[in-house]
């Protein structure tokens, strides 16, 4: 991911312990005394790499003003109907 900012995170699906419990994506309930599998969303590693959007300073602009959307009209001026 070049150019794009990244934050590691815990995996929301097995908290970070990289494992879940048997049967978890069957829909079935664990018994005692089986292991776990590898959880498939962080592939065991407990992290995941998500892309962050860049925050904006206040007053600055997301992107080049439309020359199609509504002209800008100075405080304090009204606008015709």
């Amino acid at each position: 991911m070049v150019g794009r900012a990244v934050s590691e995170q815990l995996c929301p699906v097995c908290q970070g312990r990289g494992m879940v419990a048997p049967g978890f994506y069957l829909g079935e309930t664990a018994t005692a005394g089986t292991c776990g599998e590898e959880c498939r969303r962080c592939k065991g590693l407990g992290t995941i790499v998500m892309a962050v959007r860049p925050r904006l300073v206040s007053g600055t602009v997301p992107h080049p003003p439309s020359l199609a959307g509504p002209e800008r009209v100075p405080a304090g001026e009204a606008r015709e109907p």
